[in-house]
């Protein structure tokens, strides 16, 4: 099993669960923040404020700076973009 098809599945049972129970728990909400934490950290390591990073994603000022302050999971597609435009694997989330 490849490392993003172990981190794909990890992001599903995440979402599955808080679309189940409309709300997260505060296991996933940990999980939710620490995703957040990555993103932030290495969106400071390339210099970039939350307006470029959400300008170069393609996404709203107001989603990306809910996904890094972990308020919200981004969907697949958003995390796909996300992990190219910082330059991160899927694995590292």
């Amino acid at each position: 099993m490849s490392i993003n098809s172990v981190w794909f599945k990890h992001y599903l049972c995440l979402t599955i669960k808080a679309n189940m129970e409309r709300g997260v728990k505060n296991v996933e909400q940990s999980e939710i923040r620490r995703i957040g934490r990555i993103l932030k950290e290495r969106r400071l390591q390339l210099g970039y404020t939350q307006e470029y990073a959400a300008e170069k994603a393609g996404i709203s000022y107001s989603y990306y700076t809910k996904i890094e302050r972990g308020q919200q999971l981004p969907s697949l597609e958003v995390a796909m973009v996300l992990s190219k435009t910082f330059s991160l694997s899927m694995d590292r989330w």
